[in-house]
């Protein structure tokens, strides 16, 4: 672009988080381009970016920001299924538009539109910044020297998430996998493009299953290539390898780095020396791919994203074509929609299914509620009780999938961190609140911890719920001498040192008790002890930390570490629900026998025969939490500082109550109230 031109006007269709880091990124290159107006239906998301961006125009539709300010350019960031249409009111207005990945659900959309933009004589590009990124930027350069290119593939493994903006519920599982889809998508398509300019690609074809794994084969004249996006793989890998006649190169986009190894690898000392090659060039590229990294965290914006702007401010001065060709944007659109349709195929037979368990047996109407009906504690829960022949309604963010449902269960999806829907306790009588944030920040168990409380006692109240059982934690009790908790014992003093979780459980439980006496609703509050599940043994969180292959175990091999499973908790939980005249209005579900902290690593090492526990003794421990504790004081100035050392602690707690009843399903729960405060034969669990 001419020094001498002047830069072009941008208008950016949304104020999300996505139009955040265009912004960021477009005012990064205030030579090229210049930001002149946002627009977005919601005045708050106008209000936010304006706070942060101040001096850009608003208004609430293209339509009208378009008609004030006549952009030469128009970033399309609103939700997918509004990007056909706000991209045909900016090609309406003149502007060339680049529009978020995938360009449109659906070619059926897409084809209009671009031949649109190739009537007025404008551009298109879609948002496959990764092309930018600097791995394949080298993979290209290095082309040429593979040979014949005998294999194409695009791989990408990642975490799904959890919770949604603001702890609110998240796409499933396999929508999270059709969203991240377009990354290697496009990656793979362009480079076939590349390799076969002049030949047509089709998706073969595409396997896309319920856990959450898509294979896929898509032809480009004599090559195929092989796609694979899945969130069930790990390690979390994003990469990108072609291989040839003369040898392989592998981009990888999580370290940013590409290397290769080239020549026919065939003789005995290539064979010996390319593991050292290797090692080398992945030492060295790491380093330097991941400083450059962190270097680019304080621009702000993803990576590639500046350059593909770059490269398309450029195409729209020069009126040459734009950086991602109509070829790779249909087939990438193609692709998405086809593995959509998997998608909604797989769930209209999911609902079906769902159908067939609910008819399988003729159960009693639902009259006891559980939320968090899918988690660990709670489908044991939901399973008792069915086995017991009560009624039971099962809540969760969505619904299960059928091979996942207990026949005769009624199944329902909810968000607790709204209002629920009235319906939800139709006939209920008893409640087991056993959801619960898990992770995330203050905010999170704010909404989802708390505030679902409060929510969901409410409606319990105004639909005459007679009992509502509180599934709190043993994390908000601790004695600072050391001391044994017992049944009997106050709620931390100081909340916020507890962290997050056990900042939310503790003001969820207090909440429960004192909400609950104020709408006249009896509230048992039971404290489970850290869970482990008997098909997957995790080792709880007081034990240690695992780092790769490395589990990092604190404390001593000989103290005791209080844990259940979930199945022995659910005993007592359905017991004391099912029984709430015989239940102790708080009581801590501590078992009558504790493991070792060495028993559970060698637990571990038996699971996980790749992992080498190491441990950190608390006299290492100790100087560490106080070193950490004066650091978030100086840093977090206002803030409690959290305590390492009360994180990984081994607390001293009495089985009292609830330890026959974890044992024995069948052990009665009359007399229970009497028997609260008493030890099992006099154990305590002492560190």
């Amino acid at each position: 672009m001419s020094a001498t031109t002047p830069p072009l006007r941008i208008a950016v269709a949304g104020a999300g988080q996505m139009a955040r880091h265009h912004v960021q990124a477009i005012q990064a290159l205030d030579e090229a381009a210049i930001l002149v107006g946002v627009a977005d239906p919601s005045e708050s998301a106008r209000t936010e970016l304006i706070k942060a961006f101040p001096g850009v125009d608003t208004a609430p539709s293209l339509r009208e920001l378009a008609s004030r300010i006549q952009p030469d350019v128009v970033h399309v960031c609103v939700p997918m299924e509004l990007h056909a249409q706000v991209a045909h009111e900016a090609l309406d207005h003149g502007a060339h538009i680049y529009v978020e990945k995938p360009a449109t659900p659906t070619l059926d959309e897409l084809i209009p539109l671009q031949e649109k933009a190739r009537a007025k004589g404008l551009l298109v590009c879609a948002g496959h910044q990764v092309l930018f990124e600097q791995p394949y930027r080298k993979l290209i350069e290095f082309l040429s020297l593979v040979g014949t290119p005998v294999h194409v593939e695009s791989f990408f493994s990642f975490r799904p998430v959890r919770t949604g903006k603001g702890g609110g519920t998240p796409l499933t599982y396999a929508q999270q996998l059709v969203d991240v889809l377009p990354h290697p998508t496009y990656l793979l398509l362009d480079l076939l493009e590349r390799l076969h300019p002049e030949e047509s690609m089709e998706a073969d074809t595409l396997e896309l299953s319920q856990a959450g794994t898509l294979h896929g084969l898509v032809r480009c004249g004599p090559l195929v290539g092989s796609l694979m996006v899945s969130l069930q793989a790990r390690p979390v890998e994003h990469w990108l390898k072609i291989v040839g006649t003369n040898g392989t190169v592998h981009a990888d986009f999580v370290r940013g780095t590409t290397h290769k190894l080239l020549g026919p690898g065939s003789s005995g000392i290539d064979k010996a020396l390319n593991p050292y090659k290797l090692s080398l060039q992945l030492a060295g590229g790491t380093t330097v791919g991941l400083g450059r990294r962190l270097l680019r965290r304080g621009g702000g914006s993803y990576p590639g994203l500046r350059e593909i702007f770059t490269s398309f401010y450029k195409a729209v001065s020069e009126g040459t074509p734009s950086p991602t060709s109509p070829k790779q944007v249909e087939g990438t659109v193609r692709v998405c929609e086809a593995a959509g349709k998997k998608l909604a195929d797989a769930e209209s037979g999911e609902r079906e299914r769902r159908n067939l368990v609910s008819r399988r047996t003729d159960s009693p109407a639902p009259e006891v509620l559980v939320t968090g009906g899918t988690g660990l504690l709670g489908k044991e829960v939901v399973r008792l009780l069915q086995a017991q022949g009560v009624g039971v309604r099962s809540l969760a963010r969505r619904q299960p999938w059928a091979k996942d449902q207990v026949a005769g269960v009624e199944y329902r999806a909810a968000d607790l961190g709204q209002d629920p829907e009235p319906t939800l306790m139709d006939g209920i009588r008893t409640v087991i609140h056993c959801a619960a944030e898990t992770s995330g920040g203050w905010e999170a168990h704010q909404r989802n911890s708390i505030d679902a409380t409060s929510r969901l006692l409410k409606l319990a109240a105004n639909s005459e719920v007679e009992t509502f059982v509180q599934i709190s934690s043993v994390a908000v009790l601790a004695k600072p001498d050391g001391g044994v908790i017992t049944d009997q014992d106050p709620l931390h003093p100081e909340p916020r040192t507890l962290g997050p979780y056990g900042w939310g459980k503790l003001e969820s439980e207090r909440l429960a008790q004192d909400l609950g006496a104020e709408l006249g609703v009896r509230v048992k509050v039971l404290r489970p002890v850290p869970l482990v599940d008997e098909a997957r043994f995790e080792p709880p969180g007081r034990l240690g930390r695992r780092i790769g292959n490395l589990y990092v175990a604190v404390g001593r091999h000989r103290d005791p570490l209080v844990l259940a499973t979930a199945t022995e908790t659910a005993r007592a939980v359905v017991a004391a629900a099912l029984h709430p005249e015989e239940t102790p209005d708080v009581m801590n579900l501590v078992p009558s026998e504790a493991p070792t902290r060495g028993e559970l690593s060698e637990r571990l090492r038996k699971e996980s025969p790749e992992v080498r526990v190491v441990w950190l003794p608390p006299f290492i421990l100790h100087p560490l939490s106080w070193t950490a504790v004066l650091a978030q004081r100086l840093l977090r100035r206002g803030k409690p500082p959290i305590r390492l050392a009360h994180a990984f602690a081994s607390q001293a707690y009495a089985p009292g109550a609830a330890a026959r009843l974890m044992e024995d399903e069948a052990y009665p729960a009359e007399g229970m109230a009497e028997r609260q405060g008493e030890s099992q034969a006099g154990k305590v669990y002492a560190p």
